[in-house]
């Protein structure tokens, strides 16, 4: 008998992740890391858009807005909380190329 597989704490939606990030980004500018708060089986919900000031804890807040700055327009920063610790997780932006001069 097989034992029942546990869903990873720390997984999270690529496409809510870039959707949220896309969104927050248009309406609270640029700077900012997508949080994914704890979930529980069956919650698909809770992923926003915060800048690092927000977070409580100074350490943190220092450590990730350092992270955030070396990341640049590069890449992405992923907060996942398990509810006990922050994981930080660098995805890559999504860019489109220009759009072609009219001819």
């Amino acid at each position: 008998m097989l034992a029942k597989r546990e869903a990873n704490p720390c997984s999270f939606d690529a496409k809510e992740v870039y959707a949220t990030y896309m969104a927050g980004e248009m309406e609270r500018g640029d700077g900012g890391v997508v949080f994914v708060p704890p979930r529980e089986e069956g919650d698909g919900g809770g992923t926003t858009y915060v800048f690092p000031r927000e977070f409580s804890n100074a350490t943190f807040r220092e450590s990730i807005q350092d992270t955030v700055d070396e990341a640049g327009r590069e890449k992405i920063c992923v907060v996942v909380s398990d509810g006990k610790a922050y994981h930080v997780i660098q995805i890559p932006r999504i860019s489109f190329p220009p759009p072609l001069p009219p001819s």
